[in-house]
């Protein structure tokens, strides 16, 4: 066995001898009757109040919508299901008190919906504009 080095006492409990340390009186962390090794949060039932932070679900799906949007299996509803999604999802996530989380994913939802949708808008006035001009000459 080594000795500590100087300036360092041996741990509590050391015994130069055998070289151990006797065992130790059970600590805080696990709650009595749980087996050897167990943290009091390793338990089940046993841990932080609420429990870790959730993402929210409404934020992914308005991310998956506003992704949607951009595809041809629901051009136009997709953007507007996001956007709707994407605020109830920002407004229950600052409401629940650190319980959920995702504000970045309803923020990226709603700016990907609105620029889907904007430019979808444009694609109509243009369209419109086409429409009457090609339509006062008598383009056929």
């Amino acid at each position: 066995m080594t000795t500590p080095p100087p300036g360092y006492g041996p741990p509590p409990g050391w015994d130069a001898g055998t070289g151990s340390t006797p065992p130790t009186p059970p600590g805080y962390g696990a709650p009595p009757g749980s087996p050897p090794g167990q943290g009091a949060w390793e338990q089940p039932g046993w841990g932080p109040p609420g429990g870790p932070p959730q993402t929210s679900t409404k934020a992914v799906i308005a991310l998956v919508c506003a992704i949607s949007a951009y595809l041809p299996v629901i051009p136009f509803v997709g953007a507007i299901v996001g956007v709707i999604l994407a605020r109830i999802a920002r407004r229950e996530i600052r409401e629940s008190g650190g319980r959920l989380t995702g504000e970045g994913i309803a923020t990226a939802a709603f700016w990907v919906s609105v620029v889907h949708l904007v430019f979808v808008a444009a694609l109509v006035v243009l369209f419109a504009i086409a429409v009457v001009v090609f339509g006062a000459f008598g383009f056929r």
